[in-house]
């Protein structure tokens, strides 16, 4: 995130993964600096949030994978990750309200969606920042 063009550029790697016009308000708001430390935070916390609401997936757990859904969507709201923040949305509903069969249909989708998301970002990172993806 060098410059506030190179953020708010579309890309087609990230594709409608990623919403660069959020990271361009994200940079604006709290300066490259902070914005790098929030990108660099979220990469390496999806991984284990992933692994949560994963876990809890395999379980059976709904309230569990509402905890972690919610905080993914939040996360991924604040820098833009889009279509997994609706996603996460969309476990945290099912999961809220004991739909089994709809939190798990979501689940299906995870974790290819998070994996995709976690390299759009990287990648942007790396283009905008200079940072190794």
């Amino acid at each position: 995130m060098t410059s506030h063009s190179a953020a708010a550029s579309p890309g087609r790697e990230s594709g409608d993964l990623i919403d660069r016009s959020v990271l361009a308000r994200l940079l604006d708001d709290v300066g490259l600096e902070n914005a790098d430390m929030l990108l660099d935070a979220f990469l390496e916390e999806l991984e284990g949030q992933a692994q949560a609401l994963e876990a809890a997936a395999g379980e059976g757990h709904l309230e569990a994978m509402a905890r972690a859904a919610h905080q993914i969507k939040g996360s991924a709201a604040t820098l833009g990750a889009v279509r997994l923040g609706r996603l996460a949305a969309t476990i945290e509903d099912a999961a809220r309200a004991n739909d089994a069969t709809a939190a798990g249909a979501a689940m299906a989708d995870f974790p290819g969606l998070a994996q995709a998301s976690r390299q759009a970002l990287g990648h942007i990172r790396h283009e905008a920042m200079g940072a190794a993806p």
